[in-house]
């Protein structure tokens, strides 16, 4: 559980303030097991094990672009690619963005979202881009490309944008 095919994590210092930018060029990555497919409980391979994932609880910038080749995740809530600002707090006033431009990412569990950029404070600009390639999600509550700012600060501010300029998304549940 909750094993990434690659991630880059900051440590708890909300003080912390350098920018992470992370390219994937050509890579083929899968978390998890096919055979934890439909299976929502924290015991089973591959929940929470994204294939690419940018975590932040500092102040400084995260943004993960996949430039090409295939990420697969089986488990639920195991999402292709990831960047997430963790901690509401007010010293969290980073920007995230997650980009795709070409490549394959599959995801099977439930809750695994393909594209998906988050943050938890409500503060900064939160950013999903699909520019091609193409999202396959067959899990339930599965999303092609999301993006969520949580309004964690009282008097947050932040926006929350999706832009498709290509590529292709297919949803189905199961």
């Amino acid at each position: 559980n909750n094993q990434q095919g690659i991630l880059v994590s900051t440590g708890g210092n909300t003080t912390f303030s350098n920018d992470f930018n992370i390219i994937s060029r050509g890579n083929t990555i899968t978390t998890g097991s096919a055979a934890t497919i439909g299976q929502n409980t924290n015991v089973a391979v591959g929940n929470s094990s994204d294939g690419l994932r940018v975590q932040n609880r500092g102040t400084g910038n995260s943004s993960i672009t996949m430039a090409s080749g295939a990420i697969t995740t089986y488990g639920f809530n195991a999402h292709g690619i990831d960047t997430w600002q963790r901690g509401a707090n007010a010293n969290n006033t980073a920007n995230v963005s997650a980009t795709m431009d070409s490549g394959t990412v599959d995801t099977s569990g439930r809750y695994s979202h393909g594209v998906y950029a988050r943050s938890d404070t409500g503060q900064g600009l939160v950013l999903a881009t699909l520019n091609g390639g193409t999202i396959n999600t067959y899990g339930s509550d599965s999303v092609g490309v999301a993006a969520r700012n949580s309004a964690g600060v009282t008097g947050a501010s932040g926006n929350t944008v999706i832009t498709m300029n290509g590529g292709t998304v297919n949803t189905s549940g199961y």
